[in-house]
């Protein structure tokens, strides 16, 4: 199988614009009208085209780098959707320095795979580090995955601890999950409930008549009056008598 990126003298790693100009400079040098019809100079033609048609093409170039490198898990890659991180794991949860540590990942519709301490990888794999000089209570290993046909990417971070600092990733968790809650709700009205009125029932005073009393006390002032009008009246009859 030809190897496309040499024989346009660029590295696998070329942006697109890289290809477009070491193409430009090999269609000058062998294009066929510049070379007298020179067999060999067609023949080399030819291969620039085609490995131009294919890096240039970003769908056709991942599929390439999948026949030649096995750089892609399979060929659903090339789809223009965002990446999908599988499985992303550490084989050890706490960890010393000089431990051995086996991460494993598996990656779907990316064509770009970094891993940290490993660097650039394939879209699924195993693989066993050492990692020295460990002073931090947490170690964050992330991964990065990107589509460059969709034009996405997406990342995921696994943990692993330091056995000295056991203990401690309790408090880095809390911190990494302590989420502030923002209502963004109108604040309800609470309603006011409202007082009932109770009629106060005045108290009975003591020292008030009952009305049976009062209308007997009534009667009683009347026959009094009376008595004394009929007094007044027969010591008035009695001066007119002794006067006659």
């Amino acid at each position: 199988m030809k190897d496309y990126y040499y024989i346009l003298g660029v590295e696998r790693s070329a942006s697109k614009d890289e290809i477009l100009i070491a193409y430009k400079k090999l269609y000058r040098k062998f294009h066929p009208d510049n070379n007298d019809g020179d067999k060999f100079f067609e023949a080399h033609f030819r291969s620039i085209q085609e490995a131009y048609e294919v890096l240039s093409d970003a769908q056709k170039r991942a599929k390439y780098n999948f026949k030649l490198y096995g750089e892609t898990a399979n060929t659903d890659v090339l789809d223009a959707v965002a990446p999908k991180v599988r499985e992303f794991t550490a084989s050890k949860k706490y960890i010393s320095s000089g431990d051995l540590l086996t991460l494993t990942w598996r990656v779907a519709h990316a064509d770009r795979v970094f891993i940290e301490h490993l660097g650039k990888v394939s879209s699924k794999g195993t693989k066993t580090i050492r990692l020295t000089e460990i002073e931090e209570a947490t170690i964050p290993i992330m991964l990065r995955a990107s589509n460059s046909l969709a034009g996405e990417s997406t990342s995921k971070t696994i943990y692993v601890y330091n056995k000295n600092h056991k203990g401690k990733e309790e408090e880095v968790a809390v911190k990494e999950n302590r989420v502030q809650e923002v209502s963004l709700a109108p604040p309800k009205k609470t309603k006011k409930r409202a007082r009932k009125k109770v009629k106060k029932t005045p108290k009975p005073n003591s020292n008030r008549p009952s009305r049976a009393e009062g209308n007997a006390l009534y009667a009683y002032s009347i026959v009094f009056v009376l008595i004394l009008l009929i007094i007044f009246l027969a010591y008035i009859i009695y001066k007119l008598n002794k006067f006659s």
